[in-house]
């Protein structure tokens, strides 16, 4: 992905400026500049964050690591800049289609052509956006949730313009987003990326389907089945210790800087006994992953096999796993949270597994509910993934639960339409008061 916002990184080195010509500082810094965010941007694509070092960076732009550092602290500071200007960017190209004055305006599906279009057209830029901040530096995430949070606020607004101007919910307009980042998400990690003007017409039926109601949906009622109590480390053999003894250890360090000897010390063991059992963190993150695979089938099928078929099927199936996640607060952190982090494989474990759970799910309600369409399958588990991210960061993993109505509204609503939805997710939830507008 050598193709840039600032040119072709292959030809960064023919773009430098020869010295002594008399061209004035600031020229000479914004030409460096500019030919540092476009090798950071064609390396990320090319490594990721975490792989990506200064010394690449340099090399791949033909600056020198003075001129670097004489620009940027360090590469996360090269990151959050070049990130910050390509949305500027982006901002502007939007400006240029649809103007900035009263008379501007932008219908959902062309907004979401928009996107799409430039995503196909800027891949690599598209990566920076979409998948890097998680491995990067809280200052990096923190961008990102404010950029998140000022895209929640177009959404709903266009998400009332195609409903008669109906107020939309904040957590409703975060799934829609979700949904749709979640599916470029999928094409990018999958180098798919051409293919995302094609998906423009169902994933905006999808969007459009998600009709906003009238007041929030309330949290279930109290009295359901809670997930067993986590055995005591001392019971477990090793190679579970270690498992959760990473989860621990992650949700305290971050993936990213996570050492070793933290998770042997959660694990409550030795170090030579994790090297005997795991070559490394990689290794750990995928086993951990698979255990909670295993455990989260054991909790969430037989609770949908169990429950009548319809819409019912689905909301049990959301109720055992949020309940799950609840009960094992490291696991739920390390599968909806800290997973982000540890680059595009592991996310696309974690996303093809609940795919899986809420396909089978959906097969067990029979049905609509069973003809079920990729884009929309993609996009709803984005939608969800956003939701439990943004409520584990909010409040943490045991208010999980309070999100199943939610979860099931936002799943079978594309199936089964708004009203019906909408019952569905009130069964067995408790009665909400109107909120304020906004949501």
């Amino acid at each position: 992905m050598s193709r840039t916002p600032w040119g072709d990184a292959a030809e960064l080195r023919e773009r430098q400026l020869a010295p002594g010509s008399g061209i004035p500082r600031e020229d000479v810094e914004r030409n460096q500049r500019e030919r540092l965010f476009a090798a950071l941007v064609a390396t990320m694509a090319e490594k990721g964050y975490e792989a990506t070092r200064v010394a690449d960076v340099i090399a791949l732009a033909g600056v020198s690591r003075k001129a670097f550092y004489r620009q940027f602290a360090d590469k996360e500071e090269c990151y959050s800049q070049a990130a910050a200007a390509i949305v500027e960017r982006t901002q502007e190209a939007l400006r240029e289609r649809i103007g900035d004055g009263e008379e501007a305006g932008l219908h959902g599906r062309e907004g979401l052509d928009l996107l799409l279009g430039a995503t196909a057209a800027q891949p690599a830029a598209a990566r920076v956006l979409v998948i890097e901040p998680f491995a990067a530096g809280p200052a990096v995430r923190e961008r990102l949730e404010r950029s998140v949070a000022d895209l929640e606020w177009t959404t709903a607004g266009l998400i009332a313009q195609e409903n008669g101007g109906k107020r939309v919910q904040r957590e409703l307009a975060r799934a829609v987003l979700g949904g749709i980042v979640g599916t470029v998400h999928k094409m990018l990690r999958e180098g798919r990326a051409e293919e995302l003007p094609e998906l423009a017409g169902p994933l905006w039926r999808w969007a459009a389907s998600v009709e906003p109601r009238p007041v929030p949906l309330g949290a279930p009622v109290a009295g359901g089945r809670r997930a067993e109590a986590a055995i005591p480390f001392e019971a477990r053999v090793p190679t579970e210790r270690i498992l959760r003894g990473f989860a621990a250890a992650v949700a305290e360090h971050g993936y990213a800087e996570v050492p070793v000897a933290a998770i042997a010390s959660h694990g409550r063991v030795s170090l030579s006994t994790f090297y005997e059992h795991f070559d490394g963190k990689a290794v750990a993150l995928a086993a951990a992953l698979g255990s909670i695979e295993a455990q989260l089938l054991a909790a969430t099928l037989p609770a949908a096999r169990a429950a009548p078929r319809g819409a019912a099927t689905v909301r049990a199936a959301f109720g055992a796993a949020m309940e799950f996640f609840a009960a094992e607060p490291e696991l739920a952190q390390l599968w909806i949270v800290d997973v982000m982090a540890a680059g595009p494989e592991a996310v696309a474990r974690r996303d093809r597994l609940d795919v899986e759970l809420f396909a089978t799910a959906a097969a067990l309600a029979g049905g609509e509910l069973s003809a079920l369409e990729e884009v929309a399958v993609d996009a709803t588990m984005g939608a969800v993934h956003a939701l439990m991210y943004e409520r584990v960061r909010s409040e943490g993993a045991a208010a999980l639960p309070g999100l199943v109505p939610m979860l099931t509204y936002v799943a079978v609503v594309p199936f089964l339409g708004a009203e019906a939805a909408w019952e569905a997710a009130r069964e067995g939830s408790r009665e909400a008061s109107p909120a304020e507008p906004g949501g």
